[in-house]
């Protein structure tokens, strides 16, 4: 396999998907418990774990640029995963505020929410603040989650697994096969752009040399 280094001048980052499926993986027994439950618990220790400050996470808030998020601002963001279209996996997460805002009180239009809030002239169309772009360092993140906690074995899953599996008909999932890492990222970012999914090249070629570095190890 080719082109399998860290990128030295950028230190390598989690992506939200990632983070929870690491928690579940080193975390959570599942005892035949299902994907959604499973999700909703590991979402519940990742916020846990922000609130009390054990690990950071970076993100644009309310389409500002990406920035360390603090520890106060997770008492009013919830984290919601979503199913597809026609149900089944887990396809995507909001992070949102569960409050709604004035939209003349927000920097940048949100989310719009189902509720109606007081204006100066009644009331009017609600906001959520949004969240975008999460990631956490993935020092904290084997810090703050020690992998061992269980003898669940850590499958290659998640966003970058997915994709891989989506691509010609899986034929990268394993390795890289003839091409770079970089172009195999390159598959993967136009796969995400068709999706309607934003992920900086960096965490994409990161996240990838996680997913093959356990595919190596199974």
């Amino acid at each position: 396999m080719k082109g399998l280094e860290f990128d030295l001048m950028q230190p390598p980052y989690f992506q939200l998907e990632e983070i929870l499926d690491w928690i579940i993986n080193t975390q959570l027994n599942d005892g035949g418990t299902d994907e959604w439950g499973l999700t909703i618990q590991s979402i519940d220790l990742l916020l846990n774990a922000l609130l009390h400050g054990k690990i950071k996470a970076f993100a644009s808030l309310d389409a500002s640029p990406v920035q360390e998020i603090a520890p106060c601002t997770w008492t009013e963001f919830e984290i919601t995963p979503k199913r597809g279209q026609r149900g089944g996996s887990i396809a995507d997460y909001v992070v949102h505020s569960a409050k709604s805002y004035r939209q003349a009180a927000l920097r940048d239009l949100s989310q719009p929410s189902p509720d109606r809030v007081p204006g100066a002239a009644g009331p009017e169309q609600g906001y959520h603040r949004v969240m975008s772009e999460l990631s956490f360092l993935d020092q904290a993140v084997a810090k703050a989650f020690p992998a061992g906690k269980t003898k669940k074995k850590m499958l290659p899953k998640g966003m970058y697994a997915k994709a891989l599996h989506e691509l010609d008909d899986g034929k990268y999932f394993n390795d890289c096969g003839s091409l770079e890492l970089v172009e195999i990222r390159d598959k993967v970012l136009d796969h995400f752009k068709k999706k309607g999914l934003r992920v900086r090249p960096d965490a994409a070629y990161q996240g990838l040399l996680r997913h093959y570095k356990k595919a190596e190890n199974l």
